[in-house]
């Protein structure tokens, strides 16, 4: 018995390495990416603007309430101004963001495996590695619009880099927020006020859906009051952060005579999209998939509902709300859509990777193994995505356009 234990846990050791491994080279690739489509290729993107940004921040000499992305993009190039320095430093920086949020998929998913026999953990690991790098790879369908980009929202970007340093803390601040939901305490609390302020530091898209959806989440908790009190901490200094940032930068940063928020139903999204059911169809054909095969269980998944909530509430900002002058069409407030489609991604892979899990929707003993056509659709749904995302990035390259 002893022998056996000991062989058995080598043989996890060399899975564990050999993942290890898969991981450094999987970093190595983004690298590479970065390095071509961004130095070699120079294809333009919001990455050289935003280097270009840096300069612009420096002459004017402002506080600049989202600093993060700046302010490390200058430290990996050891602070230097040079134009050549700051794109290095910003493809080494967005390929670790890439990287990290594959990491963060990756242990979110082997986590939910935990209670799979030892004997099955390591074939488990193995797909966990795999699907979270496919994860990271898809986007929407190119079926919408003459654009394979605007008018959607997938839930991977390659083109903007705040958002791709952004996505890996959005993941983090999902779910230390649901884990405090489900059981507060003042280390999970403290978790979401830290996590909501390099949120915010970064970019405050994904803040705009945290600060309505996790108050009302508090809300329908049936908990004491203490609670609700504490956890309206992150809320309440989102807000005033929001606030006190945007008029910071349309102040000081944004070179326009009139740059306001204004309510405008539908105005971007029909700009880029002609047909905007198609488009939503296009962006989240494998959640459809899995709820419509499953809604049943829907109710019961407060993890599927939670993020279901960030996508609508996201969507919602992004069909009403815009910026007045220039900024109309850059779609500032449809970056927390993207973000929140990647939670929807992520929760239904969950769902369908481990059958069992999905069958102990809030610890109900239930179900056994889902097996047959339902679950084979929802795979065929997430590979097609997949295999879009490996497409837009032939084409990202081979156009020199990420449009």
């Amino acid at each position: 018995m002893n022998k056996l234990l000991i062989n058995l846990k080598k043989h996890v050791q060399t899975s564990i390495l050999s993942v290890t491994q898969i991981d450094y080279a999987i970093l190595v690739c983004f690298i590479l990416f970065y390095c071509i489509t961004i130095l070699i290729l120079k294809i333009p993107t919001d990455i050289q603007k935003h280097a270009h940004l840096i300069e612009t921040i420096e002459k004017i000499g402002k506080p600049n309430p989202v600093f993060m992305y700046f302010f490390l993009v200058k430290a990996l190039a050891l602070f230097s101004s040079t134009s050549s320095h700051l794109l290095f430093s910003s493809a080494i920086l967005l390929s670790i963001s890439n990287w990290a949020k594959y990491m963060v998929t990756k242990i979110i998913l082997q986590h939910s495996g935990s209670l799979i026999p030892l004997k099955n953990r390591t074939l488990y690991k193995n797909k966990c590695w795999m699907y979270s790098l496919m994860l990271t790879l898809c986007f929407s369908l190119p079926v919408a619009t003459t654009h394979y980009l605007f008018g959607q929202f997938p839930p991977n970007l390659w083109h903007n880099s705040t958002t791709i340093l952004l996505m890996p803390f959005s993941i983090l601040l999902f779910y230390a927020s649901l884990s405090y939901l489900r059981n507060p305490s003042n280390k999970t609390l403290a978790q979401t006020c830290i996590l909501s302020l390099i949120n915010l530091t970064i970019k405050p898209s994904f803040m705009f859906c945290f600060v309505i959806i996790f108050p009302i989440a508090l809300l329908i908790q049936k908990k004491p009051l203490k609670y609700y009190i504490k956890g309206s901490l992150p809320v309440i200094l989102s807000c005033i952060y929001i606030i006190v940032s945007h008029y910071e930068i349309s102040t000081h940063y944004i070179g326009v005579k009139s740059n306001w928020v204004q309510i405008k139903p539908f105005y971007v999204w029909t700009y880029f999209s002609k047909n905007i059911p198609l488009s939503i169809l296009a962006s989240t054909l494998f959640p459809l998939t899995y709820i419509l095969t499953h809604i049943k269980r829907l109710k019961k998944d407060t993890e599927l509902l939670y993020s279901l909530s960030y996508l609508i509430v996201g969507l919602v900002i992004a069909i009403l709300l815009t910026e007045s002058g220039d900024r109309s069409f850059h779609g500032n407030f449809t970056w927390q859509v993207n973000i929140s489609n990647y939670m929807v991604f992520l929760v239904c892979l969950k769902r369908i990777l481990i059958p069992k899990y999905s069958a102990k929707i809030n610890h109900e003993n239930i179900i056994k193994k889902k097996k047959g056509f339902t679950l084979s659709l929802c795979y065929l749904a997430f590979y097609i995505h997949v295999i879009s995302g490996l497409c837009y990035l032939l084409k990202f390259v081979l156009t020199k356009s990420f449009h």
